[in-house]
């Protein structure tokens, strides 16, 4: 009688987790799944208090274990969203004529944006929901996954906040790839060329005059704005870049599709002054203005 292969992964020595470790670990866990055909996979040591508030995000559920919530069960709040899942299908069928798919993940966007602003309103929120919308088109619109999971946390205490998205589609290389314009040789040179000002666009073949269409500075803006020393995270294929503090690095990594982390914390940079860093590397564009401009206008 055969045997498959048993392991099991243990969370014995984590004692805290963010959203952005959550669907990290998510997709991490569900490649090496996939990759493993018939391995018997196995969670063990995961009743930590750090664990358990991971479970009640939706955690476990997202891996495939029944524990804890389910994914999207959780009650959100103005300073917590779990991890919810969005079916990609479900954007475009059934949905009402007034209100098209742009208008979900506009709302989506904003969700997010109001956790790490701690406020619906301001060049803040308008900037953030601008880059935010734009990395979940991303997404919907190219990646050829079926769904993509979201989630989001504020820290009061210590006036922090982080959300994170993350996809199983075909990742940032083989997108900018089916576009033509680039050809990044590896999932590390991929990361490197979708993080800068007007690339990350090229992956959505769109339209000008579409109210909704990605100008490519997504990802280059939530870099821009993480604080701290890995703020901003972007995972793809066998590649991880983190950002941070003036610094930058991209090490190894392991998972099928795509995870974006983004990090802010109260008191940090000004916003004024890191929107300013951006646009002069930017090329001028895009102003808070411009894209204050654009979250508005995209809601006709």
């Amino acid at each position: 009688m055969h045997r498959y292969p048993k392991v099991e992964f243990s969370f014995r020595k984590v004692d805290f987790v963010t959203p952005g470790w959550m669907l990290l670990i998510v997709r991490a866990l569900r490649s090496y799944r996939d990759d493993h055909p018939g391995t018997h996979c196995k969670v063990v040591d995961a009743t930590s208090s750090a664990m358990i508030y991971a479970g009640n995000a939706g955690f476990f559920d997202a891996l495939g274990v029944r524990w804890g919530r389910r994914i999207g069960e959780a009650p959100d709040s103005s300073t917590f969203l779990a991890i919810t899942s969005r079916k990609i299908r479900d954007l475009f069928a059934d949905q009402p004529f007034s209100r098209p798919a742009g208008d979900i993940i506009q709302e989506d966007a904003e969700k997010l944006s109001a956790i790490l602003a701690q406020s619906r309103e301001g060049v803040l929120f308008d900037t953030l929901s601008y880059a935010i919308r734009e990395i979940i088109r991303n997404v919907v619109e190219h990646s050829k996954a079926s769904e993509f999971l979201i989630a989001a946390q504020c820290w009061v205490a210590t006036g922090t906040a982080e959300i994170a998205i993350a996809d199983p589609g075909i990742g940032i290389a083989a997108g900018l790839r089916s576009n033509g314009k680039y050809s990044p040789s590896d999932d590390a040179e991929a990361l490197a060329l979708a993080t800068q000002p007007g690339v990350s666009g090229a992956i959505i073949a769109r339209e000008s005059e579409n109210a909704w269409a990605n100008s490519g500075y997504g990802l280059y803006m939530a870099r821009g704005l993480a604080d701290g020393k890995q703020g901003f995270t972007l995972a793809s294929g066998t590649a991880a870049l983190t950002s941070g503090d003036d610094d930058q690095a991209i090490v190894e990594g392991a998972i099928k599709g795509t995870c974006v982390a983004l990090r802010l914390r109260a008191g940090a940079t000004p916003l004024e002054k890191r929107l300013s860093q951006l646009v002069s590397r930017g090329g001028g564009k895009p102003s808070p203005a411009s894209m204050s401009a654009k979250v508005k206008s995209g809601g006709n």
